[in-house]
């Protein structure tokens, strides 16, 4: 009962110290919504609703680095304002499991703020994400920066080609996180996701879209331009039923036992048995069913736990 109450950086999402993510795949708008937190963080504003408080913000920017300048002035546009001044970026590159380069930046930046690596594939050059080995040495080099600066690691991340499985890569990085958001895209519609929260509410989804911004012309006459991420104040796509007949029986087998959650693999073993197509290929489009399931979300998915349930 002596121990003190865990103090946020996002309340509900973030603590001040510890490590967390950001992960979607490819073209979510993850980068968008990531530099959006990072900014209302630095200034202490509202994000989404959720109460901030300020600290430098450090944005180590391995993807799209060319497209940094362009990306804040459409920000600073689309809300008539300046970013705050204790917002940081750095583009060189940076090895996350070079404890050397670790320490070099840990000189380099404010302490007991927020370090934001983007991506954490770029930062772990020649490692392998499913090894375990690698994936501790990337882990152990996120703790060391922490440990050192006295503040909140975030790494954005990808989800896997089955994007139902989470982030990709060994299963001890959601593992080692504080918090973490999925990003995902349905669609035309985008939305974020709190899938950890240590003391904090999981779960909840929040629309978001990507407002188009136009800045200026270059001297070829071409178009500069950069999407900000906003609030979608239209409601998230109803899910229907699926309507075709193996998403059906599929849905039907997952629901056999209602109430209860099924591990992936059983949840594929549950799919498949109610398949009629040859035996080889049962558990490939018992897999492929799944996913979409889970897509459409009539199926929903414990990204922590990776647990199944209808």
């Amino acid at each position: 009962m002596a121990i003190k109450p865990i103090q946020w950086r996002v309340k509900g999402i973030f603590p001040t110290v510890g490590m967390g993510a950001f992960f979607g795949a490819s073209g979510s708008g993850k980068t968008f919504i990531t530099l959006d937190f990072a900014i209302n963080v630095a200034s202490g504003s509202e994000w989404f609703g959720h109460k901030t408080v300020p600290c430098p913000v450090i944005y180590v920017m391995l993807e799209g680095e060319a497209g940094l300048q362009v990306r804040i002035s459409a920000w600073e546009r689309a809300h008539s304002k300046e970013i705050p001044p204790n917002f940081f970026a750095i583009t060189q590159s940076f090895d996350v499991t070079n404890l050397e380069e670790v320490r070099a930046l840990a000189e380099a930046v404010p302490h007991d703020g927020v370090i934001i690596i983007d991506t954490l594939n770029r930062a772990a050059p020649g490692r392998d994400e499913n090894s375990s080995k690698d994936m501790g040495e990337v882990i152990a080099g996120m703790k060391e920066l922490q440990h050192l600066t006295g503040g909140l690691v975030l790494a954005v991340h990808h989800t896997g080609k089955d994007t139902s499985r989470g982030m990709r890569g060994h299963s001890s990085l959601p593992a080692a996180l504080d918090g973490a958001i999925e990003v995902k895209r349905t669609g035309q519609q985008r939305s974020w996701s709190v899938t950890k929260a240590k003391d904090g509410v999981d779960g909840m989804e929040v629309p978001f879209k990507l407002e188009f911004v136009h800045l200026a012309f270059d001297a070829d006459d071409e178009p500069i331009s950069s999407c900000v991420a906003m609030a979608d104040t239209s409601p998230l796509m109803v899910t229907k039923e699926p309507k075709g007949k193996n998403q059906q029986d599929a849905l039907n087998a997952l629901r056999a036992n209602p109430g209860t959650s099924l591990s992936w693999d059983e949840a594929v073993s549950a799919v498949a048995a109610s398949l009629t197509v040859k035996p080889n290929k049962k558990s490939h489009e018992a897999r492929r069913l799944l996913t979409k399931l889970i897509e459409l979300g009539v199926v929903k998915r414990d990204s922590e736990t990776n647990r199944i349930s209808a």
